[in-house]
Order: C-alpha cells, then structure tokens, then sequence
C-alpha cells in the first residue's frame, strides 16, 4: 500500500487452527499454531483492519500440517497420473512414541474406492497401513477427495487428502507429435 502512516489496527478473524497478533510496529503480525487444532492439512485466512480506506482490510493466507501422536507417511498422498485401478495407494500411520496404531472407521469422501486396514509391513510396532484402490467404474479426470480415518485411542479422527487424474487403460492416448502428422 502507498499510504504514509500504514498500520494495522485490529485482526479481524482468524482460521481456527491459528492465532495472530499484531507486532507494536503496527505493520507486521505474527501466526502461530493453536494447540487445540484438530489434526491433518488446513487452509485458512487471517484478516486484517487497515487504517486506509483505499484498502481496508487485508487477507493473508495460512496453511498448516497439523501434527499429533500419530502421523501419517504422507498428507496428502499424491496419486500422480494413474490408468489402473488395481493398484492401491498406501498410508502408512505411525505413532510418535512406538506404541500400538488402532484404526476405527476409515471411509473415503469426494471419490468412490475400498479401503483396506492392516499392519504395517513386517508388523512393525506403533505402525498400522490403510491401502486404498479406486472403485473400478472411476470416471476419468481429476480425482480429488480425503480419506478419514478414525483413532479411537485418541478421540480424534485424521483426514488424509488423496489426490490425482484417472484416465482408464480403455483411453488412447497418442504423442502430439504424431496427433500434428
């Protein structure tokens, strides 16, 4: 902003997973993590007053991986380009501290697939895997969704976020080289 005596005069609203304060500057603030805040990816704004009325508010985006006593191998879990169905995906949870993994329900939202509980690959203690296929009449193109899976021990659930683009084995595809000849 070009205004001459810019500052900020109040946080107007911040996400829940977030709290913000105003520096005594009056030009910077600073976004911490709220302790309370429920576990996995989140998005959010903290908006600011301004003293200008060309611009009197300003918005600044916020993300943050929460992490707790239990974390998964990956969040989100990047499906990439994919034609087969067949092939699941792998979250692997770990608890920080070594011990036992217990999966509640573990359901998928935004795409349709079966979700697979189990033990981690030579039983590793602390460790539980969810293996998760695509359902077989996926419609091709963007897949987007989130895999929650509930920990009783825990009292919390972990929403994963899946992520990719489906085109079936049945789709030609063809190099835009040879599509030009």
């Amino acid at each position: 902003l070009e205004v001459p005596d810019f500052h900020i005069t109040r946080i107007v609203e911040a996400p829940d997973f977030a709290t913000a304060k105003i520096l005594p500057d009056g030009h910077t603030v600073t976004i911490a993590g709220n302790p309370a805040a429920s576990w996995g990816r989140h998005y959010g704004f903290v908006k600011v007053a301004l003293n200008s009325t060309l611009q009197p508010q300003a918005w600044i985006a916020v993300t943050a991986d929460v992490h707790g006593d239990v974390i998964p191998s990956a969040n989100p879990v990047e499906m990439g380009s994919f034609r087969n169905t067949k092939q699941p995906f792998l979250v692997q949870l770990k608890s920080r501290d070594g011990t036992p993994v217990k999966l509640g329900k573990a359901t998928l939202e935004g795409f349709m697939g079966t979700v697979t509980k189990g033990p981690c690959i030579g039983n590793t203690v602390g460790c539980a895997q969810i293996s998760v296929a695509a359902a077989d009449d996926l419609a091709s193109g963007i897949v987007r969704g989130k895999l929650v899976v509930e920990l009783p021990a825990y009292h919390r659930a972990l929403p994963i976020a899946f992520g990719g683009f489906y085109l079936p084995e049945s789709a030609k595809v063809i190099s835009l080289n040879q599509a030009m000849e």
